[in-house]
């Protein structure tokens, strides 16, 4: 799935049913690497690729949706150099 924001494309890198990891293919070079997580179609948090950590204040489903990335890790990990091809991790 691939939803655009402000001319870029955020594509989805991971679908668990009502839990998406999704990140932008062309991410700004000043953002840490990170992916978004969504939860019933509403945006619930960043999760920084580097030290595994919330970019934004933890929301209620922040400790679910950080489950979720650390059990899916290497497919993120995987999917997001993918897209990023000048920046691997």
């Amino acid at each position: 799935m691939h939803d655009t924001d402000a001319g870029r494309e955020m594509t989805t890198i991971l679908d668990l049913g009502a839990f998406l990891v999704r990140c932008y293919a062309r991410e700004s070079a000043n953002e840490p690497p990170h992916v978004h997580v969504v939860v019933d179609r509403e945006h619930v948090v960043r999760i920084n690729l580097l030290d595994y950590t919330w970019m934004d204040a933890p929301p209620r489903r922040a400790v679910q949706a950080m489950h979720l990335y650390r059990t899916h890790k290497p497919a993120c990990l995987e999917a997001w150099n993918r897209l990023h091809s000048d920046r691997i991790l």
